[in-house]
C-alpha cells in the first residue's frame, strides 16, 4: 500500500463507523477537512502534519441532538421560557450552548423551538465561522392554537407571546404563522398538536388543534421546502401526524401499533425526547416536582409508555434520533449524551444502535447524510476520539473527560480535559 500523505492521522483506534458494520481496529486519515481514508488493521505507512495515538480508544462520528433548544436555559417554570427570559441574556446563554454542544461531542443539532429568531442568528453565525457550534438546522417560533400548551399567559395580563410562540387558529392563520417563520429563514417549523403533563390545563391526553389545521401546517411547510416538526403525545394526535407525513415526530408517547406502521412506511423520524421526563424522576424533587406532581402530571405513564413505543419502533426499524429536550433545570444543557444511555438502559437498544441513532440517523434527519454521520472516505472530518470503548459502557460518551478530542471539519474544537474543566 502506498504511503498516505495527510493532514491528520488517528491510529491505534477502535473504529465505530456507524454504517451498521461491527467495530474494528484501525486508523483514520484526514486531508483538506475531509476523511481521506478509514483503514482496517494496523496503520499503513503515513506522513501527517499531526498524528494522534488513540491508545485503543474509540473513534466515532460526531453525534446529533435532534431536539435542541439552545435558547432555553435553567427553566424551572413555564414563565422562565417567556416573560422571565430577556432576549439579551438569552442570546448570551445560547452562544455558550453552541460551544458546549461541541464540547459534549455533538457536531450536529436540529432545533426544536426558539426564542425570537435566535436559532437563525446562531445558525448563520456558526456557518459564517463567527462563533463555534454544531452544524444546525434552525427552528422558528413554535406555532400553537389558542389554549394550547404554550398559550399560558392569562388573558387579564394583556400579554402576547411575541418572543416564543405564534398563536394561530384555523387553516389560514396556521399558514400565515408558517410563512412568518419562512420569512425569518427557519429550517424547521414546529406545531403543538397535544398538551404536556406539566400543564394541568392542557395535558398530554388533549388534542389542541384540528386535523384540518395540522394538514394545512404540513402542506404549507412542505410547499416551502422546510421540515415539519410537531410536539405530540396522545394516541390520536400521533396517528394524525403520521398520516399527514410530519417529518419529525417528537415524543409520540402514546402512539399505537398502527401509527408506528405508518411511520415506518412513510420513513418518518421519531425523536422521543424522553430525557426531560427521566429528569423529572432523577432530579425533580429538588425543583418541586415531587410524587404529587408526578401523579398529577401522569409522568410515570409518559415515561413507561414512551419507552415501550420506542422499543416497538426499534423492532420495526424506524429511524429514532437522540435529543432529550435539555435546557430545563432538571435536564441541564451539557448532558445531551445521557440520551444514549436511556436508549440502552430503558428502550432495548444495543450500544451500537444507540450510537447509530445519534450519528447516522441524526445526519439523515438533518438531510446531511451525504456529508456527515458515518466515518467514510469523502465525508466531512467530524469525529470523536474517545478514551475507552462505548460499546462496552455507553455512559463513557456522557463524560466529557473521556472525550479526548472532538473534531469538526478536521479541526479540534474541544479537548476532553479542557472542556470538562470549564463546566
Amino acid at each position: 500500500m502506498p504511503r498516505i500523505e495527510c493532514d491528520l492521522a488517528v491510529h491505534n483506534a477502535l473504529i465505530i463507523d456507524a454504517t451498521g458494520a461491527e467495530a474494528f481496529p484501525g486508523a483514520l486519515f484526514v486531508k483538506d477537512k475531509r476523511i481521506a481514508a478509514v483503514h482496517r488493521g494496523p496503520a499503513p505507512e503515513f506522513s501527517a502534519a499531526r498524528a494522534i495515538d488513540a491508545k485503543g480508544g474509540a473513534v466515532l462520528p460526531g453525534m446529533t441532538d435532534g431536539h435542541w433548544h439552545p435558547s432555553y436555559y435553567n427553566a424551572k417554570a413555564i414563565a422562565d421560557l417567556d416573560i422571565l427570559s430577556p432576549i439579551e441574556e438569552t442570546m448570551i446563554h445560547a452562544v455558550r450552548h453552541c460551544q458546549l454542544m461541541l464540547e459534549c461531542g455533538f457536531t450536529m443539532a436540529l432545533c426544536a423551538g426558539a426564542h425570537h429568531r435566535i436559532d437563525v442568528a446562531l445558525r448563520n453565525a456558526v456557518n459564517a465561522g463567527e462563533i463555534p457550534g454544531p452544524r444546525m438546522l434552525a427552528a422558528g417560533r413554535d406555532i400553537c392554537c389558542t389554549a394550547g400548551l404554550t398559550d399560558w399567559n392569562p388573558g387579564w395580563w394583556k400579554l402576547g407571546l411575541e418572543g416564543l410562540t405564534i398563536i394561530a387558529d384555523g387553516e389560514d392563520e396556521i399558514r400565515k404563522a408558517v410563512r412568518l417563520n419562512v420569512k425569518e429563514t427557519a429550517d424547521v417549523i414546529k406545531l403543538f398538536v397535544s398538551g404536556e403533563g406539566a400543564s394541568f390545563n392542557c395535558n398530554q391526553y388533549q388534542l389542541t388543534c384540528t386535523r384540518a389545521e395540522l394538514d394545512a401546517f404540513v402542506d404549507e411547510v412542505h410547499r416551502r421546502g422546510r421540515l415539519a416538526s410537531v410536539h405530540v403525545r396522545d394516541r390520536l394526535g400521533s396517528r394524525w401526524c403520521a398520516e399527514a407525513g410530519v417529518d419529525i415526530i417528537n415524543h409520540a408517547t402514546y402512539a399505537d401499533d398502527q401509527t408506528l406502521e405508518i411511520i415506518q412506511e412513510k420513513d418518518l423520524t421519531l425523536v422521543p425526547a424522553l430525557g426531560y421526563i427521566f429528569g423529572v424522576f432523577e432530579r425533580g424533587e429538588q425543583f418541586g416536582l415531587d410524587a404529587a406532581f408526578r401523579k398529577a402530571s401522569f409522568a410515570q405513564e409518559d415515561r413507561d409508555s414512551g419507552c415501550e413505543v420506542i422499543r416497538k419502533a426499534r423492532r420495526l426499524g424506524i429511524r429514532v434520533v437522540t435529543g432529550g429536550d435539555y435546557g430545563f433545570a432538571w435536564v441541564p444543557h451539557g448532558e445531551y449524551a445521557r440520551d444514549l444511555k436511556y436508549l440502552v438502559d430503558h428502550m432495548g437498544f444495543t450500544p451500537l444502535e444507540a450510537i447509530i441513532a445519534a450519528t447516522r440517523h441524526g445526519a439523515e434527519l438533518l438531510r446531511m447524510a451525504g456529508d456527515c454521520g458515518t466515518l467514510e472516505a469523502g465525508k466531512a472530518a467530524d469525529f470523536l476520539v474517545v478514551d475507552g470503548n462505548p460499546l462496552e459502557d455507553i455512559s463513557i460518551l456522557a463524560d466529557r473527560r473521556r472525550l479526548a478530542y472532538v473534531f469538526k471539519d478536521g479541526e479540534a474544537v474541544a479537548h476532553g480535559a479542557a472542556s470538562a474543566a470549564r463546566s
